[in-house]
């Protein structure tokens, strides 16, 4: 893939596909049905406004779309599931976000967010097991949240004013939903409708390492990824899936291939199995949760933070189990308050290969400890385990400007784990990056992103990018020398791997208008009869940086 392509899936995740399986609707009563032309969007709204804060998918209003966040690529798809799992425990938001209403959200006594979720079928009826999981544009994710039997999930932990996004997973659709970015306020209340699947049976067994049933009272949850969709998990307590008492379960799926695990309260996560849920006979998963270990010791800082403890740090740990025909790997990030002691603690402890080290998040990645490694037995308890905290050089810097050659201040530089924003002069610096390739990001709002493919061998590299700014591109389509009024129209990018199409729809006069579109040249296509996907003969257009042009009148197919 060129690094072209990449920068453009790495800013837009796919979403189009998913909008053809699961829709997303929000009335303002948080109840009713979506105005037309909301396919795939979202609309949101709090107690004392009710306003539209932010929409994805498909334009609002006709004839003045934006570029929708979530497009998709075709041919191709997904792909085979990512065996490279991130989890991060909560963390707190910063106290940059403003507590006064931004952009008309009403803030809260205390500056903290709610976000309420709502899960719904095609019937509008509730659905339970549904895990929602939440980020910050650019930051840290919330804790996940699944919904119950009334449909309703409520998360918590972002900041009055933060921009979030999310993805949602029923265990009975077969398709992932995507919402966001969104404004959060003081109550932000989201539905999600999911298109309901044909349905088939899983049974099968959960027992812990010594061959013991796992109770329901140490909380046990299925795990469920779709290996086309990968996007999200769904999740199944021991009500939804059926738990007896003898460990034996038996839960409701969508039909098709599933990826399935279980974790429970002091047990380690379980190996992934497939299963193929069918309408012939109930699949099968058997699961095994090792009893969780404990790891413990002290951690090594230079002399200079001494006076600045208690400090808080994370411990960032790469956990490898499964078999090598099934292996998994997990990232985990710790977050911990280093007082005088200098001891850290880890709990429920997954068995496995562990691979970890500390970082100091206020150090702006100046403070880096080396990789360590250690393996974790069920239900093992080390102490005296020993950490170290360094101060690193300089990995990668570089100088980031847009297309007239500008420095850009406040940009987001992320390779890897690393991150970075830019300052005044457009410089960036990122320290602590691992040997090897790595793919090189960044983003800004307003600006088309930027990716490098770098390969680092220990020697500091000096890497400048370019964001040109993003346009947008204006035009008329017409049926039998008429103006085409509610017309789809779909401005295309042809990429070397597929075609990302971006859409919005005519106005009365058979105008419209898309805006935020990177600079590229587009095909145009139009009308209920047309495919984005096969644009030979199609007319095109050039959008250039900063300029929304006028593109040549297109006939409705």
């Amino acid at each position: 893939m060129t690094a072209r392509a990449k920068a453009a899936l790495l800013a837009l995740p796919c979403a189009l596909a998913v909008a053809g399986l699961a829709v997303l609707l929000l009335a303002p009563d948080g109840s009713g049905p979506a105005a037309p032309g909301h396919r795939a969007g979202v609309r949101v709204g709090n107690d004392h406004s009710g306003t539209d804060a932010g929409t994805t998918g498909r334009s609002p209003s006709a004839g003045a779309g934006r570029r929708p966040r979530d497009a998709s690529v075709r041919p191709g798809g997904t792909g085979a599931p990512a065996r490279r799992e991130v989890s991060r425990p909560p963390v707190p938001a910063g106290g940059g976000s403003p507590a006064a209403a931004v952009g008309g959200v009403v803030p809260s006594a205390d500056g903290r967010a709610r976000v309420e979720v709502r899960c719904l079928d095609e019937a509008g009826r509730p659905l339970r097991g549904v895990r929602i999981e939440v980020r910050r544009v650019g930051g840290a994710p919330l804790v996940p949240a699944v919904s119950g039997d009334d449909g309703q999930a409520v998360l918590r932990g972002a900041a009055v004013g933060e921009r979030i996004e999310g993805v949602a997973r029923s265990p009975t659709s077969s398709a992932a939903v995507r919402f966001g970015p969104l404004e959060a306020s003081a109550r932000t209340r989201v539905n999600l409708r999911f298109r309901r699947a044909a349905l088939g049976l899983l049974e099968g067994t959960l027992y812990d390492d010594g061959g013991q049933p796992i109770p329901a009272e140490d909380d046990p949850r299925l795990l469920l990824i779709n290996p086309k969709s990968p996007e999200g998990k769904a999740e199944l307590d021991a009500v939804a899936m059926n738990l007896r008492p003898d460990g034996t379960f038996r839960a409701e799926l969508a039909q098709g291939v599933w990826a399935v695990s279980a974790k429970a309260r002091g047990r380690s996560e379980s190996d992934r199995t497939y299963v193929t849920v069918s309408p012939d006979a109930p699949a099968r998963a058997n699961l095994v949760l090792p009893r969780a270990g404990r790891l413990a010791g002290t951690i090594r800082v230079p002399g200079f933070l001494r006076a600045e403890l208690p400090r808080p740090l994370e411990i960032v740990a790469e956990i490898r189990s499964g078999s090598s025909a099934n292996p998994l790997v997990r990232i985990r990030r710790f977050p911990i308050v280093l007082d005088a002691t200098l001891r850290y603690e880890l709990a429920e402890c997954d068995a496995g290969r562990w691979r970890l080290r500390v970082e100091d998040p206020a150090s702006g990645g100046r403070l880096v400890g080396p990789w360590h490694t250690v393996i974790v037995e069920p239900g093992q308890s080390i102490d005296g385990y020993t950490l170290s905290l360094s101060e690193v050089m300089v990995s990668l810097r570089g100088v980031v400007r847009d297309d007239r050659g500008l420095p850009l201040e406040g940009v987001e530089v992320s390779c890897g784990a690393r991150r970075a924003r830019s300052d005044a002069e457009g410089r960036y610096e990122l320290r602590g990056l691992d040997l090897g390739s790595a793919w090189l990001e960044a983003t800004a709002e307003g600006y088309a992103p930027a990716v490098r493919e770098i390969n680092y061998r220990g020697a500091a590299l000096e890497v400048d990018l370019a964001l040109p700014r993003l346009g947008g591109v204006r035009g008329r389509v017409l049926r039998d020398g008429r103006p085409a009024a509610g017309v789809t129209v779909y401005v295309c990018y042809q990429e070397e791997d597929g075609v990302r199409p971006y859409e919005t729809r005519t106005d009365e006069e058979g105008r419209y208008r898309l805006d935020d579109l990177p600079p590229a040249t587009y095909s145009l296509k139009a009308g209920p009869g047309a495919d984005p996907f096969a644009l030979a003969g199609a007319p095109t257009v050039t959008v250039t940086p900063a300029q929304v042009v006028e593109a040549p009148p297109v006939t409705a197919e």
